[in-house]
């Protein structure tokens, strides 16, 4: 089953350690709070951020480089020059929907995937640039020379 998504014998032993721990503190369930959910081994942010909104159907950022990429981009003006993970988290959780979280974090990871990728920005069929500041930014230094 982890074989087609490569790197499958450190997933496999991560997965193991994660489950042990679970079975061990939890007696096999996954805790209802973000922050223990961050205490199991192989946890990360997003992970523990797909869990709980995905899994558990609370509210909770899940940030990506996708969607790093996007709020860096579009909430430029907003965060610091070089914004950390912590930062960015922060900003994605104050505007994330109280009800419909899932789609909201299901549609910036899209929109870093599909439209406002690694390699390419500020595209005119981008259904943010109305409020994008790189958007802007591009576009206003095209029309300053």
């Amino acid at each position: 089953m982890l074989k087609p998504i490569g790197l499958y014998s450190q997933r496999a032993k991560g997965l193991k350690e994660a489950a042990e721990f679970l079975v061990n503190e939890y007696g096999g369930e996954f805790p209802i709070d973000l922050e223990k959910l961050l205490e199991i081994p192989h946890i990360g942010s997003y992970t523990a951020g797909a869990i709980f909104s995905i899994g558990m159907d609370k509210p909770a950022p899940m940030v990506d480089s996708n969607v790093c990429r996007v709020v860096g981009r579009v909430f430029k003006d907003l965060l610091s020059e070089n914004p950390t993970l912590k930062e960015i988290t922060e900003l994605v959780n104050t505007l994330m929907p109280e009800k419909e979280f899932k789609y909201f974090n299901w549609g910036i990871i899209d929109l870093g995937s599909l439209v406002c990728t690694y390699r390419s920005c500020c595209k005119e069929d981008c259904p943010v640039k109305s409020f994008c500041s790189t958007y802007f930014e591009s576009k206003y230094k095209d029309t300053d020379n």
